[in-house]
């Protein structure tokens, strides 16, 4: 009977150190209720030994469309990014609604990476795609070779998109889908200088769109979304063409109607350095813009001049006077680069789910993410492309949580308000959002459900009576 106990404990071990014995019933439950199916679930746990990502090719009105795939065959990995035993352990059920009713702020989110695929199959349909097709071209694998992969697999998709009317549909249901996540304040990254189309004309639409659900959702469900928009660029355009695109957004800006308040420089970051595009990125700072550049999602960025590392790549984004930093891996790299990231208090965007899916970090536990926020660097949880790579804010905080990376409400909350904090926003529109913010947080710490619950899983345990070497022992 000893031995029994003893193999429960250590089989349950990150229940019971927790506190949460809610958790390790309602798994055990759960299994009993639902027996595994097909081997799919097994132990709580999803196995993909045997599942593979065929290529999927297919042809699309004369375009070749493929997408490329990998086989996770003997890799155990699914969409939670981990290959522990215990890949699928259950957020807490209590948890759940905790997270979903935090207020959010979406800092880093790509426009046409976040459009609901029934959009895109609705438009394929008019377009008269068979079934086969639009699969084809709705179907992601839940880990990507590489970043060259996966940025392959997002050019061929979001070429899907390519008229004004599809971009404000892509606006309109991107928005209402970030409400249902309850993300009230919201910047879309949008690159409006699609092949053969009139770039105004692609930004009245998209506005459109974003007027209309905004509209519709105060009128149907008294639901207020703050949204703003960041002009992209890639770096793996000529420097002419981006300081073009520059020139463009700072024209736009000029008008508050058209919401733009940024420009971002995105790309393949491994082959263009930022210094490539220097003079474009000193040219809206210069003009008033806010400025955001993916910095340091490569251990190296190479191009026919330079050679930079991680780290130095984000040295010299925040030379160029960037406010925010997309990613940021290597930040911690360089000490001194994080003093000076946190005296100027740049907010780092992070998306998770994205980095592990990537394979920019080898695993969650690999994630510099607890790094950044320990150390004091202001980091705001983003999706990046939640349909490609099937997430949300509030899945990203589960992941977090999941993973030990969020054990406490203090620490939850300073999250949800780096989010506000780091907006690209006017001095008014920030206080009131931070005040709203705040408010709600305050209504959500009274609720006797969610403050019992705050209390049951975001509340430090005190660990007095184990010794930390049988502690760090049972964690392992």
């Amino acid at each position: 009977m000893a031995i029994f106990f003893v193999f429960v404990f250590y089989k349950y071990r990150r229940d019971f150190i927790k506190g949460n014995y809610m958790n390790f019933i309602y798994t055990k439950s759960l299994n009993a209720q639902n027996p595994p199916k097909n081997n799919l679930l097994k132990n709580n746990q999803i196995s993909t030994n045997k599942a593979y990502f065929r290529s999927l090719k297919t042809e699309l009105n004369g375009d070749k469309v493929s997408f490329q795939s990998i086989n996770l065959e003997d890799n155990n990995y699914n969409i939670y990014g981990d290959k522990s035993e215990e890949i699928r352990q259950l957020i807490p059920p209590e948890l759940k609604p905790l997270l979903k009713s935090l207020p959010k702020a979406e800092l880093h989110v790509h426009a046409k990476g976040a459009v609901t695929l029934s959009v895109i199959r609705q438009k394929l349909r008019q377009r008269g795609y068979t079934e086969e097709q639009i699969a084809a071209a709705t179907t992601f694998p839940d880990y990507f070779v590489d970043l060259d992969h996966f940025r392959n697999v997002y050019t061929k998709f979001s070429s899907l998109l390519v008229t004004p009317e599809e971009m404000k549909d892509s606006a309109y249901f991107t928005c209402t889908r970030a409400a249902e996540d309850n993300v009230k304040y919201l910047e879309l990254r949008f690159n409006p200088f699609s092949k053969g189309q009139n770039p105004y004309k692609m930004m009245e639409m998209f506005i459109k769109g974003i007027v209309d659900a905004q509209n519709d959702l105060l009128k149907k469900i008294n639901f207020k979304q703050t949204v703003k928009i960041i002009i992209l660029a890639k770096r793996d355009n000529a420097p002419q063409e981006v300081m073009e695109f520059a020139k463009t957004a700072v024209e736009l800006a000029k008008n508050p109607d058209n919401m733009v308040v940024g420009f971002d420089l995105a790309g393949a970051e491994a082959h263009h350095t930022v210094l490539k595009h220097e003079n474009a990125l000193k040219y809206v700072k210069d003009k008033g813009l806010y400025l955001t550049v993916h910095a340091g999602e490569t251990p190296l960025s190479v191009d026919d001049k330079y050679s930079l590392t991680g780290s130095q790549s984000i040295r010299k984004a925040v030379e160029t006077g960037t406010n925010r930093l997309g990613h940021a891996l290597h930040l911690m790299d360089d000490p001194e680069l994080v003093e000076l990231v946190k005296k100027l208090r740049i907010t780092v965007e992070s998306p998770p789910t994205a980095n592990v899916s990537i394979k920019n970090v080898e695993s969650w536990k690999k994630h510099p993410f607890k790094q950044m926020v320990d150390a004091g660097v202001n980091v705001a949880v983003c999706t990046d492309n939640p349909t490609l790579f099937k997430t949300t804010i509030s899945r990203e905080f589960e992941r977090l949580y999941k993973h030990s990376y969020i054990s406490s409400w203090d620490t939850m909350k300073t999250l949800i308000m780096n989010g506000i904090y780091g907006g690209f926003l006017s001095t008014r529109e920030k206080a009131g959002l931070v005040k709203e913010f705040k408010d709600e947080l305050s209504k959500i710490e009274k609720d006797p459900y969610f403050k019992s619950t705050i209390k049951k899983y975001l509340t430090p345990q005190k660990t007095s009576g184990f010794p930390e070497v049988l502690l760090k022992f049972l964690r392992r």
